[in-house]
C-alpha cells in the first residue's frame, strides 16, 4: 500500500467516525497524524496548482479572445471562451491539434474533479482520462513538471495563432 493509499484510507476512517462532522472533532483528529497531515497538506496544494494553472489558461483564452475582437457574454466559462477563440482564429477544434492541449484539459479536469467532486475523478475525466468514476485523484503524484511546461509551450502556440487575429495597432 503506497502513501496515497494510506491517505485514503485515514480519510475514510475519519469520515466513518465522523459521518457527519466536519468541525473540531473532525479537524482535530485529522490534524493529528503528522503523516496524514503532511500528505493531505501536500495534496491539497497540488490541487491548488491545478487550480490556478487552470484558471491561468482560462483567462488567456478570454485575453486572446478580447485582442481578437471577440465579444464574451458575461460568466462564460472556458468551453465558450475556448470555443469562441477557435472560430475566430482556426476553426472548430483547431487547437485540439496543438501539442499540449491533453495537458491543459488534464489540468482544467484535475481543478475541477477537486472543486466540485472531492478530488474524486468524475464522469468526463474518466472519459477523457481512464480510470473509474469515484476514484481519488493522487494529485501528489501527477507529473506537475511535465504538465507546467506542456501547458506553457501549448499557451505560446495559441498566443501564436491569436495574434495574426489581432487588428493593427
Amino acid at each position: 500500500m503506497g502513501a496515497g493509499d494510506d491517505l485514503a484510507t485515514k480519510r475514510g476512517q475519519l469520515d466513518a467516525k465522523y459521518p457527519d462532522d466536519e468541525g473540531q472533532d473532525y479537524l482535530a483528529d485529522w490534524h493529528g497524524e503528522e503523516d496524514f497531515r503532511i500528505n493531505e497538506t501536500a495534496r491539497i496544494m497540488y490541487a491548488g496548482l491545478a487550480i490556478s494553472t487552470a484558471s491561468h489558461i482560462e483567462s488567456c483564452f478570454e485575453g486572446f479572445g478580447k485582442r481578437c475582437g471577440i465579444t464574451l457574454p458575461d460568466r462564460a466559462n472556458w468551453g465558450m471562451k475556448k470555443e469562441r477563440l477557435e472560430e475566430r482564429i482556426g476553426g472548430k477544434d483547431c487547437l485540439s491539434s496543438v501539442s499540449g492541449n491533453e495537458d491543459a484539459k488534464r489540468v482544467r479536469l484535475l481543478g475541477n474533479c477537486f472543486k466540485h467532486n472531492d478530488g474524486k475523478t468524475n464522469a468526463e475525466f474518466v472519459q477523457a482520462f481512464g480510470g473509474t468514476v469515484g476514484d481519488e485523484i493522487d494529485y501528489e503524484r501527477e507529473p506537475w513538471d511535465e504538465l507546467i511546461t506542456s501547458v506553457g509551450r501549448f499557451l505560446h502556440e495559441v498566443f501564436k495563432m491569436a495574434r495574426h487575429h489581432w487588428p493593427e495597432r
